[in-house]
């Protein structure tokens, strides 16, 4: 995952979210907590400052995305890999939490994100702010206990490197021991979904004889092709080259070349596909390898084996593959 050295002027359609200038607070960048800044993403409400602070560079993340049925249930959520950070803001004193989160949710609207759902108080479920699937307690005080006023959204928008989730969260602090009791507070969660680096291994012919062996297939995440295409790209050559070395040592060897896709798209398309790309597979084997034809039979099953979640591009980049399984 790349790492960013600014947090500032990364992402040119930052969301910009600010009013007038609000009397005393309105420079309080100075009192943000030590190692905290505005994500690049979206600025903060004008006048607030940061309170609590986390990032990951990877992390589970589960975005709350129906009300709360009971104190460890959720009607809806969805689960998302990526880069995680957490923000606290407390807002200028003059300020509630509706204010805050309008101007938020108009700003993020006004960039291209789309609200996959929005709740209110009670409407989020009496112990909404009890179950949130929010993966690592980045900020655990934030909203547990003591708060109303609540307003949430969860949203998806896109950026440089893939899709972007925000989770959007505002109440007023109530506890009547804590110096930020009766003051508008912000949850934002931003959560940048990018694609794990590929190619950074090639499993040799000795590899795939192991796994074979011990597992009954050998997985393969280095055979490239056109998107939704079945012509293969160069970077296929290696392992390409390795399979042929593997038959060529084991001459009494035969292959099941198996294509599998993600679940993205109709059932009938990725079946013809993964066929098309197995068979891919195995022509250029032949034809550039000189292995007998008798020796590969290629089948496509989609995704109707997956190995991991197709609800994140990681899980989606793990389902799609090719599979050699031992004829016997």
């Amino acid at each position: 995952m790349t790492q960013r050295t600014s947090m500032h002027g990364l992402w040119p359609f930052a969301v910009a979210v600010a009013l007038a200038a609000c009397a005393p607070e309105a420079s309080t960048a100075q009192q943000d907590i030590d190692g905290s800044a505005d994500h690049p993403l979206i600025s903060r409400f004008e006048g607030a400052r940061i309170v609590g602070y986390d990032r990951r560079a990877f992390d589970r993340y589960g975005l709350a995305l129906g009300r709360a049925l009971d104190v460890e249930t959720l009607a809806e959520s969805l689960e998302i890999e990526g880069a995680v950070t957490r923000i606290l803001y407390l807002a200028p004193a003059e300020r509630g939490s509706l204010e805050v989160f309008r101007n938020y949710e108009r700003a993020l609207a006004a960039a291209g994100f789309e609200t996959l759902f929005h709740c209110t108080g009670n409407g989020c479920g009496r112990l909404f702010k009890y179950v949130q699937p929010t993966g690592s307690e980045l900020v655990p005080y934030a909203f547990k206990g003591f708060s109303r006023e609540w307003e949430y959204m969860a949203a998806r928008g896109q950026g440089p490197d893939g899709p972007v989730y925000v989770a959007l969260h505002t109440a007023i602090h109530e506890s009547p021991l804590s110096w930020m009791a009766g003051r508008a507070m912000t949850r934002l969660d931003i959560i940048e979904v990018e694609a794990m680096d590929e190619g950074m291994v090639v499993v040799d012919a000795d590899a795939m004889r192991a796994d074979i062996e011990t597992s009954g297939r050998s997985v393969l995440y280095d055979i490239q092709f056109e998107t939704d295409r079945s012509e293969l790209l160069a970077e296929s050559d290696a392992v390409l080259t390795e399979i042929a070395e593997l038959l060529e040592r084991n001459p009494r060897l035969a292959l099941l070349v198996v294509g599998h896709t993600d679940d993205q798209g109709a059932m009938g398309y990725n079946l013809d596909l993964s066929a098309r790309r197995a068979a891919a597979v195995a022509d250029a084997l032949v034809a550039r390898y000189g292995i007998e034809a008798a020796r590969l039979a290629a089948h496509g099953v989609g995704p109707l084996a997956p190995v991991a979640a197709n609800g994140t591009e990681a899980g989606r980049t793990l389902n799609r593959r090719v599979e050699l399984v031992p004829v016997r």
